[in-house]
């Protein structure tokens, strides 16, 4: 934090850009893995365990209706209004 405040002051915000961005891009490749694991968790979950099947009548806000189709990113019904 001094340090951050020194080079604040000295105007030398190029040198803190460049460290913020180095270290974001370090993080950003460090959870890479991270996160697609989490997301293939998810995915897979939903898959094996899904909490309702085709042809079930669910409510998703204001919408209610009828499971027509199940894929890996969407799920399709029908509303009751058509």
């Amino acid at each position: 934090m001094v340090f951050a405040l020194e080079m604040i002051a000295s105007s030398r915000f190029s040198g803190l850009i460049a460290g913020l961005g180095v270290a974001g891009l370090t993080l950003g490749f460090a959870l890479q893995d991270v996160a697609k694991n989490c997301v293939a968790g998810y995915i897979l979950h939903v898959l094996l365990h899904q909490p309702f099947g085709i042809g079930h009548t669910i409510s998703v806000g204001d919408y209610i209706g009828t499971v027509l189709e199940i894929s890996l990113r969407t799920t399709e019904m029908q509303t009751l209004d058509g």
